[in-house]
């Protein structure tokens, strides 16, 4: 808050940031990751039985998701279906894949007002092989804010 006492309505800013607390072994092509600990969100918009995040305010949003494995994987950002980014890793040791996107979104026109949602996955033809890891040593996450 200002000294003037301009402080800025939280409810046109909102953020979230989740992580992944277990080890997943049986990964598939398509498969969506549920980060299940929610640590921050301001809208309360983030599913964790879904995995998805819905956008409660169009806007210009930072979302960020970076995954811990073992094995090759790959990995893609996905909005109403459609792949925004992706990102791999070749599987020779443990490592991280993260991206970060940019992006607009907004609410979709016509009667029925459908929100942008967003979620990570494994690509959809893509066979990876080992572990998605996620602990203490290293989380896996998911997040953004507008």
């Amino acid at each position: 808050m200002s000294s003037s006492g301009n402080a800025v309505p939280s409810g046109e800013y909102p953020a979230f940031y989740t992580l992944l607390t277990h080890q997943e072994t049986n990964i598939s092509p398509h498969h969506t990751l549920v980060f299940d600990t929610v640590r921050t969100d301001t809208h309360k918009e983030y599913s964790n039985y879904t995995g998805a995040y819905t956008v409660p305010v169009a806007g210009v949003y930072v979302i960020s998701w970076s995954v811990r494995s073992s094995g090759g994987h790959s990995f893609e950002l996905v909005c109403n279906g459609q792949v925004l980014d992706s990102g791999f890793n070749d599987g020779n040791s443990q490592k991280t894949t993260g991206k970060t996107y940019l992006g607009h979104f907004k609410k979709k026109g016509g009667h029925f007002k459908v929100k942008d949602v967003i979620f990570v996955r494994t690509h959809n033809s893509y066979v990876g092989s080992g572990y998605i890891l996620s602990n203490t040593h290293g989380y896996s996450t998911f997040l953004g804010y507008k």
